[in-house]
């Protein structure tokens, strides 16, 4: 819990309100809004308006201190909610693939190939901004490393050693190693 707890300290401490251009996302079940992108961000939110709850999470409560008038500038944050969540994967892809919260080339591909099953790989890219064919190429590295793994000829798990990023933007080498095997 330490370990993390260090980080959600330092998290909280950088304090300076709310990054307005940056709404949370949510989805409206039941009454209730579900968000399902800016969990962390709603986290640090509730700990500095009510910070009894420190006690329940690993922060140490002594180490914030928030001014009045930031507080009250998190008492209404911007939110976008669409219908459903598969709604929201134009703004989670491009806020994490071509976006400043970029997840690894591992964690992009996997969700490329999640929004693939209802959408193409050209309307996936146009729509979070792509103009270099990076959506493309993270799918087609995905699909090298699943294609043989699915057929039993290489375990998808050790190729983290030869780093991922490799294996995204040489597809050709890879596919010409598997030849071999």
């Amino acid at each position: 819990m330490a370990r993390n707890g260090g980080r959600r300290n330092r998290i909280v401490n950088k304090v300076s309100g709310f990054f307005e251009h940056e709404p949370l996302i949510a989805v409206k079940e039941d009454r209730k809004l579900i968000v399902i992108e800016g969990n962390k961000r709603l986290a640090a939110i509730k700990y500095i308006l009510n910070p009894e709850i420190a006690d329940y999470i690993g922060i140490n409560k002594n180490v914030l201190s928030v001014s009045e008038d930031i507080k009250q500038s998190l008492a209404n944050i911007p939110v976008i909610i669409v219908d459903q969540g598969k709604d929201a994967w134009k703004f989670i892809g491009f806020k994490h693939i071509n976006g400043a919260a970029k997840w690894g080339s591992y964690a992009k591909a996997q969700y490329i190939s999640l929004v693939k099953i209802e959408y193409q790989i050209s309307l996936i890219a146009a729509q979070i901004g792509d103009t270099h064919k990076t959506v493309q190429k993270l799918y087609q590295g995905l699909q090298a490393i699943e294609q043989p793994d699915a057929i039993g000829k290489f375990i998808a798990s050790t190729l983290t050693l030869l780093g991922f990023i490799f294996l995204i933007y040489k597809p050709v080498c890879l596919m010409m190693a598997l030849k071999n095997l």
